[in-house]
């Protein structure tokens, strides 16, 4: 149990490797720190239930799971998408194989713009916007 944990929520245990150990406070910091959800959030509230429930049944201890960690990060392989593997035409992802598959992120911005017949005021709004995120 202790290592389906461990890979399950491989995001806590890469920031804390004791995160099983972490009182139930912090363990929520932790977690709403991951997320990035707010304080409250009812679905990282049951991220945090669920990772607390499934560690009673787990022996983080025992010299069976350092072994099973052991192998399977030794074995670990990632790659981070670089610009000579990014947008191949032609190649898709799921057809690499999966040590060899690429990262990336992308993020959505919404913005929410005021009521205006006046285009320099979203002319001055873009603009502000491109020197923040284009640095």
């Amino acid at each position: 149990m202790a290592s389906a944990i461990k890979q399950g929520y491989d995001e806590l245990f890469i920031r804390n490797e004791y995160a099983h150990d972490l009182s139930k406070n912090d363990l929520k910091d932790l977690v709403y720190e991951i997320t990035g959800a707010e304080k409250g959030n009812t679905a990282t509230e049951c991220v945090i239930s669920t990772f607390l429930n499934l560690k009673e049944y787990a022996d983080f201890e025992s010299d069976a799971i350092a072994q099973t960690e052991t192998d399977a990060y030794e074995g670990r392989t990632d790659t981070i998408a670089t610009s000579e593997h990014e947008d191949v035409p032609g190649q898709n992802p799921s057809d690499q194989p999966s040590n060899q598959r690429t990262f990336g992120l992308s993020y959505t911005i919404n913005i929410n713009l005021p009521e205006t017949k006046d285009v320099e005021v979203y002319n001055a709004i873009f603009e502000a916007i491109e020197r923040k995120l284009l640095k």
